[in-house]
Parts: structure tokens; C-alpha cells; sequence
């Protein structure tokens, strides 16, 4: 016999898996409702809770269904009742239709036995009918319901003689047949039955018995049982759990589909102090294990205690241990699709106390009952007299502020519009700090604090002092999608998050000359050619706003798939930082020209100091590599890059270096596609970061569309090859895009997103959006974003309108280690449907494109010409060289990440003929070398 011993709750707290899951526990104070009997997820993540109620009015009892989020938080309540007639709640379930059907009694004498009644309501507990089903003699305990396969119901229901009653009806409530075990055990206790959906008919379990029916409802065979089962639950394989009393103990059996015992085990309660215990249920883990779920009720002082048992495949007790505070009764255990288990019941909050106030509860934690019980909370505010206190009514809250609580694990929080954070924590030693937006903001010294007992609240004001006088600008720009020959939405948004007022400040807004502006909400104030100025006056701190402009992709003009950028910058600019004592003044800028059908590039010293030492800057053809040299310039020189590139349909780039110190983040950088052709390759512009790195200027390149796939996450740059190879310490922007495709207006719309740990959650910077939303960051990096009351149209009814989008900006972890993925993906929620789940982005640390340098001197010099043909190529392919000069020449060739796999020699000849030789078909890069210098390279397919 196996020992249950009561574990003191620090066990709880203190374990090493506390890691896992951060869970949690809410009170309800809803009025006559005074505990939950049942507790299922719906399809949004959320829960629905069902429990018993008074109506104040006429005292009878009513049913009580509540709906939660997927923190807990309540959406709604629903009462349901019938005039002069007591009904009380059993269980519930989620519908194929997407509604819920309610089980429970009704009865004219309160407690007394009576009658099965079913209510089947839609998702939002709007009823759609009622029905009630009499059995000869009365029913004392409703039990189970379940769906069948042709959308009926089957319900169980124990009688008044002992019998255990199995009643099929369809979706419409109209009964089909009837199935009752006799047990003839009259004055035996209530029972928990069982029944489980076979291939060709149904197991169905009482008291004392197994029984095999048909599909309708006839007995195949039926199987006494040795002893008397409390419980019996069905799991994997047609295999049940059955649970029986034997004395002082609990038996844990596994049975197969005939009822024979594969394995039990015994848990026993040996405090004395315990007067009984009930189960509440048992739940099958993903190790094939099992957690029994139970509550005891002590003798004195009186209160109850929920407690969890883990026993393994084998049928042995791995651990037991004690959940949540002393007080909760427990009377529902569920798994939810994460493998949370949430429990419901009542809360007596001062257990010894018998006239202490009763609330129902839902209770969330991981499988090893991981439950954090403490909270830090506080005010962030600006410390007016810079003396670290908070002076209520003096000094103003900051909302949408950044709390980072760091111990053995870190925790995060934002600000509402109070300026208030509430943070959900364990045990242990934490420093508080809040994030600061920039470097105008000082903090006074971090807060320490240290929770060494559970359900403690520690309240900790963090003050945010502004230590340089100056606006801080911030703008950003974006649209969910560019469809050609349509008209297209734009977002700007703008804040200022700087410490004084921003007096005149104005966005200049330029558009791809492809890009056709419409209208905008805020009317322009200038335009000169396809730039177009926007006033947005005076900005004070904390200040943002919004404006949105209508483009149209010209039709004419552009080709599937093509790239357009929009950039939008914000003035006033300047950044009120002093200059770095390295900085030699000098700030480098290139531009990319399309002239015939080649490309020029410019780089330009656009600052007031000249370069005290030579950068390096690279030219890109697609995802190759194709030059490489260093430039000087003094302040106001520029080079031009000597020759011009043939673009034959490829997309060009230069990326240069800026001086070491240079101030802000910027990274020279320009693009052109499509030079002198209107066939061209797709994909490469993104590939690249733009050059928007400093807070004031934002760039927006997406290709057009024709037709698009609504709910989905992109990430830019995109990054090189199938790896999606990024540099380190590159910043990633992911754009969000959602429609409602349903079929009525959506009134609610939620994305969760759990950022990387491979990403700075403290740098996270929110930024356009369709519509005005809150957003909070949660737990241990979770992302929440709220657009409430956004009344979003279904897409049958508008189909522009039917979308919306948000983006933000966050930065790598510091020098991520080469060969570090960055996967991402949100949840996308309308109302109370269930979650879409976007595309998974993913990003590689590494060399993010195959270097083939062919000169770093003049490109003319070896007047090379190279022709490739066919290509792409099949069995083999033909190189005509002229103007090789004489020596070895080596043959290289590359896959498509860079991995060298095939090297020949190349003969005097003018032609090289290159077999395939058993290659894959894919993207090759090639490079003819003499003397370990590249003089030749590019790309080939093989098919």
C-alpha cells in the first residue's frame, strides 16, 4: 500500500518545475452564485463555467453559466431558469455546431430528486432550445453527456435505485433509446459513470458493471465487476481508469475494453486530521501517466485542501503534493488543449470562519500544479522633483510602461492608464525596474524585494526622472497589403517619447512613383512631386496618433509581385545626445540609379567632418555578392561606383559602413529592382534590412498582390536562402495581418504572441496599426494585443474593411550565437471563436548571404564577358569565357547555402561544358578563380 502524504504547500512553490507554466486563481463575485460544478475550454482557449444560483426574485434555483478568456478574465454570464421549478447544474459540453449543451435536474421541492433537463444555447449562451426527459422513478444525480458522430447526445444519469440510466436523443432533443445497468445496491453512496464511443457501438459502465451496446443502444454483453467502482473515466485505446473505495483507501485500476484490470495501485489518507476525501477526477498526462485529482476536508480547523497524485504508465505513484490555498472545494477537473489543468469550485476565503463569504473559483496550473500565488504591483510615474517618491495628485502616471521583475525567473508587466502594474509572481528575491523608452529617462536605483510566503502582495512605486530636455519622435508606417490595380490603406503613426513638448512637428510621407495617392484622413499640408507633408502640430510627452492615406497601385505601370516602398519621417529629428569622442563627424549616404538597363550606385559623405579612415561598403546582385571595395570621402564628396551593373531582371544593392561612433542606427543601404525590364525575379528586396533604423524614419517595402491570404505573420528583412540567414544584432520588424472572413461583424480581436527568447522584450517598440488597440506584455514574455470595439466587417460585406493589421519593431538578444533560430507565430482571436493560427516565421543567425567577391579593384580591368547557356540547364550547360586571362583557372560551385560541391579545372578554351553528374535540381552560384582570386561568378538553376 502506497502512502499519500500530505505535502506542506512550500513544497509546491519551491519546485524546480515551477519553470513550466505560470498559473493562476480567480475569485468571482457573482451575486447568488456560489460555486462552479463544472469547468470546460472552448474553442477561443477560454473556459466556460457552470454552477447553481438563486434567483433573488422568486428563490428558486436557476443555472449559472459564466465565460472567461484564456486569463480568466469574465466576457459574460448567462442565468437560466423556469418559473416555480428548481433546477440544478451538472455538466456541459461544447456542440459540433460551435454552441453548448447544458446538463441538469429540475425539481418542483429544492434538493429533492427529479428529472433530467437540457438547455442547448449557441457560443454566447443565447438559448436555442430546452428540452426534459422523464425515467420511471426520479433521478438523483445527472452525470455525463456526450456527443455522438451523427451529432446526437448520449446523457447518464444515476437513479433513486441505484440503476445508472444511458439515454440517447438527437441534436434536436428527441429521444431514440434507452439503456438501463441494473444494480439492485440500494443505500449504496453516488457513483460516477462512464461511457465511451466505440467504432460499431458503445462501453458503458456503473456501479458494478461494464456493458458493450450497439449503435442503437441494444446489449451486446454485459460484465460484473468484483468490487464497487466510485469512478470510472474513460482514456486512450478503449481503455478505462476506474477508481474504487476499498476501506480507508483508494484503488486505481486500468482496465481494458472487457472491464479486465491490466494494473492498479492504492493511495491512502493517513492524517488524522482529515475527515474525508472526495475525487474529483482523473486526467490522462502526454507520458501516458495520470493526475488524480482530490480534495480533502480536514477536521479542525475546517477547511479543505486540493491535492494532485501523479501515477506513471505503470500504475506507480510518481508524486503527490497539495495545490492552491487551504479553502477551495473542488468539484471539477479539466485538461485544457495546453495541458493546463484547470480546476472550479468555491472559495471560502476564511476557512475557519463558517459565515465567511463563498465565491466560485477557476484555478489554472501546469500538471505539476504550478500555481504563482504572489503579486508585485505598483504606480510608474514621473518623478516631477526628482526626489524617487510618489506624490499622488502631483506627479503624473506613465501608461503603456515596461515593468521587468528579474529573480530566478523574469517577469513582465505594462502599465494601464493609471500608471498602475500588477505582476503575478513566486516565491524568491526580485529587482523591479521599469524599461525606459530612451536615454532622455533616468530610473531611481532598482527595488528589491524578497516573497518568502505565498498569497503575498508587495506594493513597489518605480519613479521615471527625465534627465535631458528634448522631444523624442518616433514614426512608423505601414498597410497590410499593396493589391495592384486596387486602392490600398496606409497607417502612420506617431509618438513623441521624449521628456518636453515637440512644438510644429510635421511628417514628411514619400510614396513609390507607382503608388498613387488618393485621400487621407488628415489633410496634407504641401506636396512636391510624390512626397506629401503632414502637420501633426504640437506633441507633448506621451502624445501619439494616427492618420491613414489611401494609395492605388497603378495598373498599367507595374508588374505582379513588384516592390513598393513608402517612407515616412518625422521632424522636428534631432536627438539631443551628446556626440561620441570617437565620432569623426562624417555620415555616409548611398543612392541606387536606375539609367537604361543599368544600375549606378553614389555614395555620399553628407556630414560635416571628413573620414578619418577608410569603410568598406558591398554591392549585391539577388543574394550574391558581386563587389566589394573601401571608400574615403571628406564632408561633401561623393564616388560613384565606377561602372554600371547590366540588371538583366536582378535586384541590386550597396550596403556601406558608417564611421565608428556615428550617432543613431543608421546603415546606408539602397535598393533597385527591375531596372530596365518588366521581367524580373521576386523575393530579394526584403531580404535586406532598410536603411530605417533611426527612430524618426520608417520604411515600408512590400511587394503587390493579386489575390492574398488574410491572417498571417511576415518578418523583415526575410533574410537569405530557405535558412532565412540574418546577421547578428539585427533588428527584426513583424507585420500581423487578420480578416474577418466569417460571416458577421466581429467585435473583439485579440493576438497573442510569445516573443523569442532569442529576442529583447525590453526593446520592443509598438507601431502602426488598422485600428486603435491596448496591448500588455504578460508572464514571461507574452505579447497580448486588444482591439476592442474594433467592429470589423465580415469580408462578404466589405472586403477592404474586413482587415486590419498591427506591427511592431524588436531587437535581437545581443550577439546571438551563430546557428540561433528565431521562430515566431501568433494566435489570432475573433470574439469567442476559436484561435487562427498564423504562418510560423523563422529566422537563422549566420552569414546571411553566399559571398562571391569578383574584384575589389575596377571592374573593367579583366573586361571578362561570361555567357551561360541554357540555364536554367538539364543534363549539362555550356560557359563561353572571352577575355580570360591565360593561367589555371578553377570551377566552383556552390548550393544554395553557401556548401562547396563541385570543384573542376577549366582548360584554354573559349567553351567549359559542365555535366550535372547526379546535382538536385536547385539554385546554384558559381565562380571561376585564377590564383585564389575571383574573377567571374553568378547564379544557375538546375531542373
Amino acid at each position: 500500500m502506497k502512502s499519500f502524504l500530505i505535502v506542506v504547500l512550500f513544497l509546491l512553490f519551491s519546485s524546480c518545475n515551477s519553470l513550466n507554466a505560470q498559473g493562476w486563481l480567480k475569485n468571482y463575485d457573482e451575486e447568488n452564485a456560489h460555486y462552479f460544478s463544472k469547468v470546460i475550454e472552448t474553442e477561443d482557449n477560454g473556459y466556460l463555467a457552470l454552477g447553481p444560483s438563486q434567483n433573488i426574485e422568486t428563490n428558486f434555483s436557476e443555472i449559472f453559466l459564466l465565460k472567461t478568456d484564456i486569463d480568466g478574465n469574465k466576457q459574460w454570464s448567462k442565468n437560466y431558469g423556469i418559473p416555480s421549478v428548481h433546477l440544478r447544474s451538472k455538466n456541459l459540453l461544447l456542440t459540433e455546431d460551435g454552441g453548448v449543451l447544458i446538463m441538469g435536474i429540475f425539481a418542483p421541492v429544492q434538493g429533492q430528486s427529479g428529472q433530467v433537463y437540457i438547455i442547448k444555447t449557441d457560443i454566447n449562451g443565447v438559448e436555442e432550445w430546452n428540452t426534459q426527459f422523464s425515467y420511471p422513478g426520479s433521478t438523483s444525480n445527472t452525470q455525463n453527456i456526450i456527443q455522438t458522430e451523427d451529432e446526437g447526445y448520449i446523457l447518464i444519469s444515476t437513479q433513486e435505485n441505484d440503476n445508472t440510466w444511458f439515454m440517447k436523443f438527437s441534436s434536436l432533443g428527441d429521444q431514440e433509446w434507452n439503456y438501463t445497468l441494473t444494480e439492485n445496491l440500494t443505500g449504496v453512496n453516488s457513483f460516477l459513470a462512464e461511457i465511451q464511443i466505440l467504432e460499431d457501438g458503445y462501453l458503458v459502465s456503473s456501479r458494478s458493471k461494464f456493458a458493450k451496446l450497439d449503435l442503437s443502444g441494444e446489449e451486446i454483453w454485459i460484465r460484473t465487476l468484483p468490487e464497487l467502482i466510485f469512478k470510472t473515466t474513460s482514456i486512450s485505446e478503449n481503455n478505462f481508469i476506474t477508481i474504487s473505495t476499498p476501506g480507508d483507501i483508494y484503488k486505481v485500476s486500468k482496465r481494458d475494453s472487457n472491464g479486465e484490470e491490466i494494473w492498479n495501485t492504492t493511495i491512502e489518507f493517513n492524517d488524522p486530521n482529515i475527515e474525508s476525501v472526495s475525487t474529483i477526477d482523473i486526467i490522462e498526462t502526454e507520458d501516458s501517466g495520470f493526475i488524480l485529482g482530490t480534495t480533502s476536508n480536514f477536521i479542525a480547523p475546517i477547511f479543505h485542501r486540493i491535492g494532485l497524485t501523479k501515477i506513471n504508465s505503470l500504475g506507480e505513484e510518481e508524486w503527490n503534493k497539495n495545490v492552491g490555498p487551504d479553502g477551495l472545494y473542488t468539484t471539477s477537473l479539466h485538461k485544457d488543449s495546453f495541458g493546463n489543468i484547470i480546476f472550479s469550485g468555491r472559495n471560502v476565503y476564511d476557512f475557519p470562519n463558517l459565515n465567511a463569504p463563498i465565491d466560485p473559483f477557476i484555478m489554472k496550473t501546469d500538471q505539476e500544479g504550478t500555481l504563482y500565488t504572489s503579486f508585485i504591483m505598483g504606480n510608474v510615474f514621473k518623478d516631477e522633483n526628482l526626489d524617487c517618491n510618489f506624490d499622488d495628485g502631483t506627479e503624473n502616471t506613465l501608461f503603456n510602461r515596461l515593468v521587468q521583475i528579474s529573480g530566478n525567473q523574469t517577469f513582465y508587466g505594462t502599465t494601464d492608464e493609471m500608471g498602475n502594474y500588477n505582476i503575478n509572481v513566486d516565491t524568491g528575491t526580485y529587482e523591479v525596474n521599469v524599461i525606459l523608452p530612451n536615454l532622455y529617462w533616468d530610473t531611481c536605483d532598482p527595488q528589491t524585494v524578497n516573497i518568502t510566503e505565498f498569497f503575498t502582495d508587495t506594493i513597489i512605486n518605480l519613479a521615471v526622472q527625465p534627465i535631458i530636455e528634448c522631444p523624442w519622435l518616433t514614426v512608423d508606417i505601414s498597410t497590410p497589403f499593396l493589391r495592384r490595380c486596387f486602392e490600398n490603406n496606409y497607417t502612420v503613426h506617431y509618438c513623441n517619447d521624449g521628456t518636453t513638448t515637440a512644438e510644429d512637428a510635421y511628417i514628411e510621407v514619400n510614396f513609390d512613383q507607382f503608388l498613387e495617392v488618393q485621400s487621407s484622413t488628415l489633410p496634407w499640408t504641401s506636396q512636391i512631386g510624390n512626397t506629401y507633408t503632414f502637420d501633426v502640430g504640437t506633441l507633448d510627452p506621451t502624445d501619439c496618433g494616427n492618420f491613414n492615406i489611401t494609395t492605388l497601385v497603378n495598373c498599367d505601370s507595374t508588374v505582379l509581385g513588384q516592390t513598393h516602398c513608402a517612407q515616412a519621417h518625422i521632424f522636428p529629428d534631432s536627438i539631443c545626445l551628446p556626440d561620441a569622442a570617437n565620432w569623426d563627424g562624417s555620415s555616409i549616404a548611398v543612392e541606387a540609379e536606375c539609367d537604361g538597363d543599368s544600375v549606378h550606385f553614389i555614395i555620399r559623405n553628407i556630414g560635416d567632418g571628413n573620414m578619418a579612415s577608410p569603410l568598406s561598403y558591398i554591392i549585391i546582385e539577388d543574394e550574391i555578392m558581386v563587389h566589394q571595395d573601401n571608400f574615403q570621402l571628406n564632408s561633401g564628396e561623393s564616388q560613384m561606383i565606377p561602372n554600371g551593373f547590366s540588371n538583366g531582371g536582378s535586384t541590386y544593392r550597396i550596403i556601406a559602413e558608417q564611421s565608428e561612433g556615428h550617432p543613431g542606427n543608421s546603415m546606408p543601404t539602397a535598393a533597385i529592382e527591375g531596372c530596365g525590364t518588366t521581367i524580373f525575379p521576386f523575393g530579394f528586396f526584403n531580404m535586406f534590412s532598410q536603411n530605417d533604423g533611426e527612430i524618426f524614419l520608417s520604411i515600408d517595402c512590400q511587394e503587390n498582390i493579386g489575390s492574398y491570404d488574410p491572417n498571417d505573420k511576415q518578418a523583415f528583412p526575410t533574410g537569405f536562402g530557405d535558412e532565412h540567414f540574418i546577421w547578428q544584432n539585427i533588428d527584426l520588424e513583424y507585420l500581423i495581418r487578420f480578416q474577418n472572413t466569417g460571416t458577421d461583424t466581429a467585435f473583439t480581436v485579440v493576438i497573442r504572441d510569445t516573443i523569442s527568447e532569442h529576442l529583447d522584450i525590453t526593446s520592443l517598440q509598438m507601431g502602426a496599426s488598422s485600428h486603435n488597440y491596448t496591448y500588455t506584455i504578460d508572464g514571461e514574455g507574452v505579447l497580448k494585443v486588444r482591439f476592442d470595439h474594433i467592429l470589423l466587417p465580415d469580408s462578404t460585406t466589405n472586403l477592404l474593411g474586413s482587415n486590419g493589421f498591427f506591427k511592431y519593431k524588436i531587437k535581437q538578444e545581443p550577439d546571438n550565437s551563430i546557428g540561433t533560430m528565431i521562430y515566431n507565430e501568433a494566435a489570432i482571436y475573433f470574439d469567442f471563436n476559436a484561435p487562427i493560427i498564423t504562418n510560423e516565421t523563422y529566422h537563422e543567425v549566420g552569414e546571411p548571404f553566399f559571398g562571391m567577391t569578383v574584384s575589389t579593384d575596377d571592374l573593367t580591368t579583366n573586361n571578362i564577358k561570361l555567357n551561360v547557356f541554357p540555364n536554367p540547364f538539364g543534363a549539362f550547360t555550356t560557359f563561353e569565357i572571352e577575355n580570360l586571362p591565360a593561367g589555371e583557372t578553377a570551377f566552383l560551385l556552390y548550393d544554395n547555402v553557401g556548401r562547396l560541391v563541385r570543384k573542376e579545372v577549366v582548360g584554354d578554351d573559349a567553351q567549359f561544358q559542365f555535366y550535372r553528374e547526379g546535382l538536385a535540381a536547385g539554385l546554384y552560384f558559381y565562380e571561376f578563380r585564377q590564383a585564389g582570386v575571383s574573377v567571374a561568378s553568378g547564379k544557375m538553376v538546375a531542373e
